[in-house]
């Protein structure tokens, strides 16, 4: 949403890192040939969403309780939600941070809350400087060769399948009621998950 935008705007001081994530969900489906359309505020708010079979949200942070309740119903009712760390982590309508990420009552829906935050640039270094980065996209490889990964915004997150990837910018880990866990750094908790609510 555009409030969302504006408040990583006022965090941060910058609005490049949350476009980059936008961008880099658009060119993720263009590369895999996968149909998509942008879904703002109020199509969100309003429920607005047939037809839709998967929502995206990169940065969720700010949410007001409408597009909380939308989402919690649309998964509910069999829609599947990939969200990126700290949905709703600032109410928009109450004009506050939530106790519980996911906020606005997703917690509690979903089953599962974040225990541990972070960014990543406050872990140490991941990657020995032995280690093969051959497998990685050159603009990573670059990026490690150039400035190393202690104090960046990169997160090396092993998936349960042996294969490692890069994330960054935000981390979260997770508890509760999970059905899969598709992935965590080094030896600690999910971080990425896969769930079932509902019919979704």
């Amino acid at each position: 949403s555009r409030a969302n935008e504006i408040f990583h705007l006022c965090i941060r001081g910058e609005i490049q890192s949350f476009n980059r994530g936008i961008e880099g969900w658009i060119n993720e489906l263009y590369r895999q040939n996968l149909p998509f359309c942008l879904v703002n505020s109020k199509i969100l708010a309003e429920n607005d969403l047939e037809g839709i079979k998967i929502l995206i949200l990169p940065m969720p942070y700010y949410l007001k309780q409408e597009e909380l309740d939308a989402i919690k119903n649309w998964v509910r009712q069999g829609g599947c939600l990939i969200s990126e760390a700290h949905l709703g982590a600032y109410n928009g309508t109450l004009g506050r941070h939530e106790r519980t990420v996911p906020g606005g009552g997703l917690a509690e829906s979903f089953g599962f809350q974040e225990v541990f935050s972070s960014a990543p640039l406050h872990f140490s270094k991941l990657i020995s400087d032995s280690e093969d980065i051959s497998d990685l996209p050159p603009d990573v490889q670059k990026a490690l060769r150039e400035h190393g990964d202690s104090g960046s915004n990169l997160l090396k997150i092993r998936l349960e399948n042996g294969q490692e990837v890069l994330g960054g910018y935000r981390y979260a880990e997770i508890e509760g009621n999970v059905r899969k866990i598709i992935g965590r750094h080094g030896s600690r908790k999910a971080s990425i998950i896969e769930n079932s609510v509902g019919a979704g």
